[in-house]
């Protein structure tokens, strides 16, 4: 019995990742990726329809904490947000400035 072979392809490209991460108004934040380019995301979507544990993020004081910690944006008390979706964006991330990208200097 002959067996059917595929190839899984492998990205040489590295994972991009999280390096630091600013408040900008309302809750957006200006982030830095590992391949030096800047990017802005809109939170407030994610914070309108927050339940539990990130309930604590609509509040604009706490979510201005934001720290940068394993490649993942983290808050005090153990929140933290998946990088991936960060970066590449998600459903619950506000369209309006879902994808503004700019070469940091």
């Amino acid at each position: 019995m002959e067996r059917s072979r595929t190839r899984s392809r492998v990205s040489s490209k590295p994972l991009l990742e999280i390096v630091a991460a600013r408040p900008l108004e309302g809750f957006e934040l200006e982030i830095d990726l590992s391949d030096g380019r800047t990017v802005i995301r809109d939170f407030a979507a994610l914070v309108s329809r927050a339940r539990g544990v990130l309930l604590r993020l609509a509040k604009p004081a706490f979510f201005r904490k934001v720290r940068v910690v394993a490649g993942a944006l983290t808050w005090p008390g153990e929140i933290d947000l998946c990088p991936l979706a960060t970066i590449y964006g998600d459903t619950w991330m506000s369209k309006r400035r879902r994808v503004a990208v700019r070469a940091s200097a």
